[in-house]
């Protein structure tokens, strides 16, 4: 499968593969501070957090690990797994991307709604 035309420079490349690997540095520390930190307080929204962090990270496995493409860094080939796959399986990872992206917006939304709620109508 031939998907270099994707992110076709060098600087795309870079910045696609430091953002995922920063995503996937931060994401388990964020979840760990969803569970572990967040005040009782938070009981509600920290379901919401969860889902975003959740959602993000499939996001992130599915755009910037699976479906890839092959980065050359000076020469040096980076063949990531998309590079191997055959292409009857982009179908599913734009239904799993579009899912992933679907559920963050409106668990974004949510939140949005929920914190309108809390403003305008307090208990």
């Amino acid at each position: 499968m031939e998907n270099g035309t994707i992110i076709s420079n060098f600087d795309m490349q870079l910045l696609n593969h430091g953002t995922a690997l920063l995503d996937f540095i931060l994401e388990p520390y964020f979840i760990y501070l969803i569970f572990r930190c967040s005040p009782p307080a938070m009981s509600i929204y920290r379901w919401y957090l969860l889902g975003i962090s959740l959602t993000n990270l499939v996001m992130t496995l599915n755009f910037a690990v699976i479906w890839s493409p092959v980065v050359d860094i000076y020469g040096l080939d980076i063949c990531v797994p998309s590079s191997h796959l055959d292409g009857r399986y982009v179908p599913l990872l734009h239904a799993v991307f579009n899912l992933s992206l679907f559920a963050q917006w409106q668990l974004l939304l949510g939140s949005l709604t929920y914190a309108v709620t809390i403003v305008c109508w307090p208990v």
